[in-house]
């Protein structure tokens, strides 16, 4: 046999192949391997997470306060947020830059750098902040940053989500399994938010501060039904879209977000104690109607 000639390649072992498999990420068969690296998915995170933002803001001020609360100055404002104008071009920049990255430290990076954004937009809109540290730890500032922050976070799951989605999908765009994942992130993104609205609705109706006891009307109880109806709603529907895509990471996604929104529903009733046994009337054991007068002809004396 001649010096230059390659030695034949010994088959792999069932091991070393078993670990290379179980390293790639799960692909379906037929399914496209363009376009894997960091920059596809940090732009398809940023784009998707970007406009999942907005879309959610939108319908989350629609259920706390009714279609007509958003105004053109308020959706120029939203769509200028200093934590999106952030957040989306930092996730997208990250991609471009570490291309060398993998694919999970890209989402890795999307989701550490939603609270990040949020904090630092917060700190452009209010810059007095600044010079008051101690602001930093009192409820003014921590329950606008935390819910705030949670909403960036979860547009960057639904982005991260549909990225790793439209990334490896498949050759057979219009598959029932493809439907299925792009039905549950949709589903996802508007249960989400309705479970959002849940607790702005109950803090709005009985949020006071140094005043009255406050008794909720019956249109309020009829909205907290509307907003907890389509929060369970499309949730429960999503946790069946992804079974039937068999997507183990949206599955595990949709039902804990299903089981937090009933959380939120049980937690903040509108009226409180809705769904509690409700008091028994009071029986004094009379059986005629109590009246007061001097005349003496009242039943009982």
């Amino acid at each position: 046999m001649p010096d230059s000639e390659p030695l034949p390649t010994p088959p792999a072992s069932p091991d070393a192949l078993a670990s290379d498999v179980d390293a790639l990420p799960d692909i379906p068969p037929g399914a496209s391997r363009r376009g894997r690296g960091a920059p596809s998915q940090a732009l398809l995170t940023a784009a998707t997470g970007a406009a999942t933002f907005l879309v959610g803001s939108f319908l989350y001020f629609a259920l706390v306060g009714g279609p007509g609360i958003l105004g053109a100055e308020e959706l120029v404002a939203l769509i200028t947020s200093p934590q999106l104008l952030l957040w989306t071009p930092a996730v997208a920049v990250v991609g471009l830059i570490g291309r060398r990255l993998s694919p999970r430290a890209v989402v890795v990076w999307a989701l550490a750098l939603a609270p990040a954004a949020t904090f630092a937009g917060i700190m452009i809109a209010y810059p007095r902040t600044l010079d008051q540290p101690q602001a930093l730890v009192s409820p003014i500032f921590l329950i606008p940053f935390v819910w705030q922050a949670a909403g960036l976070f979860g547009a960057a799951v639904v982005g991260v989500v549909a990225g790793l989605a439209l990334r490896l999908r498949s050759t057979e765009q219009h598959s029932a399994r493809a439907i299925a994942s792009g039905a549950a992130i949709v589903l996802l993104v508007v249960g989400g938010v309705a479970a959002f609205a849940l607790p702005a609705h109950w803090a709005g109706v009985y949020l006071r501060i140094w005043s009255d006891p406050v008794v909720a009307t019956a249109e309020q109880g009829d909205h907290y039904v509307i907003i907890a109806v389509i929060a369970l709603g499309s949730l429960l529907v999503a946790v069946v879209a992804a079974i039937w895509a068999r997507r183990r990471a949206l599955l595990w996604l949709t039902a804990i977000a299903f089981a937090l929104a009933l959380l939120a529903a049980l937690v903040f009733q509108v009226p409180q104690g809705r769904f509690g046994p409700q008091p028994a009337p009071v029986d004094d054991g009379r059986d005629f109607p109590v009246c007061y007068g001097t005349t003496g002809d009242c039943p009982g004396g």
